[in-house]
C-alpha cells in the first residue's frame, strides 16, 4: 500500500514524539512524588520494595517474622513455650541465654531472652512482645519500638500446636488516627530515610476486647499490624491501657487448622476462647495462660488480603 509523503512525515513525527512525551511525562510525575507527601505503603518492584523516593528495600526488610519476648529465667520461658505447644531450643546461659521457637526460614519463630541482661537488646527494660527485624529504625518509637534482630536456630520439626508463623503484631493505642499517621518511624540507619508509612484500613469493632481495631496487611513486612484503642470506658482494652499505658500488647499466630489448634490446647489444659475477627476464626489464649500478652491464634490466615 503506497502511502502520500505527508503521511510519511506524520508517521515519523509519531515515532519520535511519542517516546518523547511518554518520557517527559514520567520525569513529571517523579517530580512530583518527590515534592509530595514522604510516606506511603511499599509497593514491589522487581528488587525490593520501593518507597515513596524510589529508595529501593531488600525484600526481607522490615519484617514482622520474629518476635522477642522476656522472662525472668529460661526455664519460665521453655516452660511456658512447652506449655502453649511449641518445641523450643535453649541456647546459652548466664545473661546470653535464649530460647526460640523457630517456624520456618528468614529467621522466622519466637525468641525469648533476658531484656535485663542482654546488652544486644535496644529495648531493654520492655517487657511487653518487640517485633524484630532487620533495619535499625531512628528514632525509636517511644509507644511502638522495633527490635533489631531474627531467630538463628534453623526451622525443625512441625509445632505440635498447628501454628506455622507470625500473623500480626497487636498494639494498644490511645488513639488509631493518631498512631496509623506516624508509625513506623520515617527514618532507618541504613537507608537514612524512605520509610512509608503502613495501609491500615477502616476500623471495625472488636466487642470481645471492648477495642476498635484497624489492620494493616502484610506488604513487604512478613506480618502485619493490628491496632487497638478502647471503644467506651469499660472493657480489656480501656482496662490494660489505663494500667500499662500504649505499646505492643501481643501478637497473633497462623495456624494450619484451627480445630486441630484448640484440640490440642483442650488436650493440655490451655485456656482459651473463640472469637470471629476480620472474618477469621479466631482462638484468644486467656493472658494468664501467657505472661499477660494478647496472643491469638487464627486460621487459615491471619489478616485479610489487600
Amino acid at each position: 500500500m503506497n502511502r502520500s509523503p505527508s503521511a510519511w512525515l506524520t508517521l515519523l513525527v509519531l515515532l519520535v514524539l511519542l517516546p518523547l512525551l511518554v518520557l517527559i511525562a514520567a520525569l513529571r510525575g517523579a517530580a512530583g512524588a518527590e515534592a509530595g507527601p514522604m510516606r506511603g505503603i511499599y509497593r514491589p518492584s522487581e528488587y525490593g520494595w520501593l518507597g515513596p523516593r524510589g529508595c529501593v528495600l531488600p525484600m526481607d526488610v522490615p519484617r514482622f517474622d520474629a518476635i522477642a519476648l522476656h522472662a525472668p529465667t529460661p526455664g519460665h520461658a521453655e516452660s511456658l513455650a512447652t506449655r502453649l505447644g511449641f518445641l523450643v531450643v535453649l541456647r546459652g546461659s548466664g545473661g546470653n541465654w535464649r530460647v526460640s521457637v523457630p517456624m520456618g526460614a528468614n529467621g522466622c519463630g519466637l525468641l525469648w531472652r533476658d531484656a535485663q541482661r542482654d546488652p544486644g537488646f535496644e529495648a531493654r527494660g520492655v517487657f511487653a512482645p518487640v517485633p524484630l527485624q532487620t533495619l535499625s529504625f531512628t528514632p525509636a518509637d517511644p509507644e511502638l519500638p522495633l527490635g533489631y534482630g531474627r531467630v538463628t536456630d534453623p526451622a525443625g520439626d512441625p509445632q505440635p500446636n498447628g501454628v506455622t508463623g507470625i500473623a500480626y503484631m497487636i498494639a494498644l493505642v490511645r488513639s488509631i488516627g493518631g498512631t496509623a499517621g506516624h508509625w513506623p518511624p520515617a527514618h532507618t540507619l541504613e537507608t537514612g530515610g524512605g520509610v512509608p508509612l503502613l495501609d491500615f484500613r477502616s476500623p471495625y469493632r472488636v466487642a470481645t476486647l471492648g477495642a476498635r481495631a484497624c489492620d494493616a496487611p502484610a506488604a513487604g513486612w512478613g506480618g502485619g499490624v493490628r491496632l487497638l484503642e478502647p471503644d467506651g470506658t469499660n472493657g480489656f482494652a480501656r482496662e490494660r491501657l489505663d494500667r500499662s499505658g500504649a505499646g505492643w500488647l501481643g501478637f497473633g499466630l497462623n495456624t494450619s487448622d484451627v480445630e486441630r489448634t484448640a484440640a490440642w490446647f483442650d488436650a493440655h489444659g490451655v485456656r482459651y476462647r473463640r472469637d470471629g475477627v476480620a472474618g477469621r476464626p479466631t482462638l484468644r489464649l486467656d493472658p494468664a495462660e501467657t505472661d499477660g500478652w494478647l496472643v491469638e491464634v487464627v486460621g487459615p490466615a491471619g489478616l485479610p488480603t489487600p
